[in-house]
């Protein structure tokens, strides 16, 4: 379920229809309302006549570095549940295009994420997207598999099944990769890490193995060990090393070491 303070940030509401009620989502413009969806149980939805269609979630992009764009307001608001409070929702579903007028005022944003639905028609949306925003700055979330048989289908359905933890790493990747090595992607990729953390004074913590040590003696590794790229001992702020000691008569059999501290 959706927490009270996301739906009360959000000004979700309740609209009685006839028998029915339904779940009204306001659509809010530099803080005025400019429309409203609704959604009953039997999941249909309809929309204010002759109003603005605006993204769903716009003033939460204002003035953002990073914009993440889903398909569906209870999406938009999973995306919330889990920390990311810089996502919209497109307004009607996955239309056949979209409009200059119905894309988000994107003009700061180095990076938009689209992470919207993984069937035929929200792969279509996802490529427009990318083409009207600009395909050097888009990532696409390619959600990860639930089972053997299937994926998940979007934010809301893998927030339901890891209760609203949401990792967009290793589900991302450029909508326009240009030729380069390992080494060079992990690079970027770092880069692009430490200005997020920057960005939302947050920490980032990666666990990672080391690569095959063809001449190792037994003794612990260090950060230039790790698989991939030398990167990740040269721009970590902090660096941790957990080693397993097996020669009994070497020392100690568990070891930490931190290296890299900044």
């Amino acid at each position: 379920m959706i927490s009270r303070g996301t739906l009360m940030r959000n000004a979700v509401m309740q609209k009685s229809t006839g028998d029915q009620i339904a779940i009204a989502f306001p659509y809010r413009k530099e803080g005025k309302l400019v429309s409203c969806k609704y959604w009953n149980v039997n999941k249909k939805f309809w929309q204010e006549k002759d109003t603005e269609k605006i993204f769903y979630g716009l003033d939460n992009i204002k003035g953002t570095n990073d914009i993440i764009i889903v398909e569906g307001e209870i999406d938009k608001l999973a995306m919330e549940e889990a920390g990311f409070r810089n996502c919209v929702s497109v307004p009607d579903g996955a239309p056949s295009k979209v409009s200059s007028s119905e894309l988000p005022p994107e003009e700061k944003a180095s990076r938009i994420v689209i992470a919207t639905d993984g069937d035929g028609p929200d792969q279509a949306l996802a490529e427009e997207l990318a083409r009207r925003l600009g395909r050097e700055r888009c990532w696409r979330v390619k959600w990860p598999k639930q089972n053997d048989n299937k994926y998940f289908k979007d934010a809301n359905e893998k927030r339901k099944k890891h209760k609203a933890k949401i990792y967009l790493y290793n589900m991302m990747s450029s909508s326009n990769p240009p030729p380069r090595t390992e080494t060079e992607y992990v690079s970027q990729m770092l880069t692009q890490i430490k200005r997020f953390a920057q960005h939302h004074c947050c920490r980032v913590w990666f666990v990672a193995h080391p690569r095959q040590l063809h001449q190792w003696t037994g003794g612990p590794p260090n950060l230039y060990d790790i698989s991939g790229s030398a990167h990740f001992g040269n721009k970590c702020d902090n660096g941790i090393v957990i080693h397993r000691n097996r020669d009994p008569e070497a020392g100690e059999m568990d070891q930490v070491q931190v290296s890299g501290v900044l």
